[in-house]
């Protein structure tokens, strides 16, 4: 063999260098693992996103509903508002105010609409007035709370006197 610089006629010329694709596999398999993680992750906060939406939907048709049923029993409101149909808070007319804080409720009746009113004022007492669509405000009494109801059923009861079986529980042990 010679060391010419030209190839002897009928040898096979050698092959031209490979490129070096290391980094472009590399890139799309990086590229691939973080469109993945995107993927997921969007779903997760999608999920997370549509639970939240959902539990609140329920807690404050929860909630609204008690407070209608509490607060909406007199006569005055069931004839302005008729059955109620549908009642929902409304997150928007709330302040921070803690002076002037109420909670206003969105209530849809057969005969009517209006707006549930929850306050208190000055000394703490509790305000509710139903403001009606038709510009009517009625003044609303503040239910009785559970405590107050025990209250009253055990001022009805009276003393309790003992039985024989809570005298006995009563005695001393002896040793």
């Amino acid at each position: 063999m010679s060391n010419s610089p030209y190839s002897e006629p009928g040898s096979i010329p050698p092959a031209p260098p490979r490129p070096d694709n290391t980094l472009k596999i590399v890139l799309i398999i990086v590229g691939g693992l973080l469109l993945m993680v995107m993927l997921v992750c969007g779903g997760i906060m999608t999920a997370g996103y549509f639970v939240f939406q959902k539990a609140s939907e329920t807690i404050s048709e929860a909630m609204s509903g008690s407070l209608a049923d509490r607060y909406l029993e007199n006569a005055e409101s069931r004839e302005a508002l008729g059955e109620v149909v549908s009642t929902e808070i409304d997150f928007d007319s709330m302040s921070s105010d803690e002076e002037n804080a109420s909670l206003e409720v969105r209530v849809i009746g057969t005969k009517g609409k209006g707006t549930l009113i929850i306050g208190t004022d000055e000394d703490g007492t509790e305000n509710v007035q139903l403001v009606m669509d038709d510009g009517r405000i009625i003044d609303l009494p503040p239910p009785v709370h559970q405590f107050e109801e025990e209250e009253v059923l055990l001022e009805e009861i009276g003393p309790l006197a003992p039985t024989e079986d809570s005298a006995e529980m009563l005695e001393p042990i002896e040793n």
